[in-house]
């Protein structure tokens, strides 16, 4: 009798370690609900080939513009016996992921490039040999929930004629729900 209930004991031990393997991952649903802030940035390699990278709001020569966006939770799967911190793999889907094709960044100011005038409000990311980058997948983030990378090389700078002063940016994309998101972020130009 005493073998039956040690049996059964260790059988309920291994059906609740079995639940938190297979049915305690963090399972959930993210909704994009907009863009939480805009930030600048500049990376400087140090002699000991260390890459600082340290937030700007002067620009003088190539640099980075990082949209992050908000997440929040949309559901969750509760049904679990308990949650585990030792379950195999975490799916974290978002339902309404941003469309890649929808993302633009503009200036507010018009400026020459490549000796072609570029009006105010132009999709930056259209422009041929512009040395403006979306790179969505520097952080290994994917596109879906960011950031969103925008790199301003050293190119850039080369083509251009721009004057010095205040630009803004505005960073905009739809979801494929076809929810819009927009922000700006404003930098001072000292070329």
């Amino acid at each position: 009798m005493t073998s039956k209930r040690i049996k059964a004991l260790l059988g309920l031990y291994a059906l609740i370690l079995l639940s938190a393997f297979v049915n305690g991952c963090c399972k959930g649903e993210y909704r994009l609900t907009g863009f939480e802030y805009v930030s600048a940035s500049v990376s400087v390699t140090e002699p000991d080939s260390t890459v600082v990278v340290s937030d700007v709001t002067k620009v003088s020569g190539e640099f980075m513009i990082t949209a992050f966006l908000q997440l929040q939770l949309a559901s969750t799967n509760t049904m679990s016996l308990m949650n585990s911190s030792y379950a195999f793999s975490c799916e974290l889907p978002t339902i309404n992921p941003i469309v890649n094709s929808s993302v633009v960044i503009s200036m507010d100011r018009s400026f020459i490039l490549n000796g072609d005038s570029i009006e105010a409000n132009t999709n930056l990311l259209v422009l041929e040999n512009s040395g403006i980058i979306q790179d969505d997948i520097m952080r290994g983030y994917p596109i879906d929930r960011g950031p969103i990378d925008f790199y301003f090389s050293e190119l850039f700078f080369t083509n251009s004629i721009l004057e010095n002063g205040e630009y803004t940016f505005t960073i905009s994309a739809l979801t494929e729900e076809g929810a819009k998101f927009e922000s700006d972020i404003e930098l001072e130009f000292e070329l």
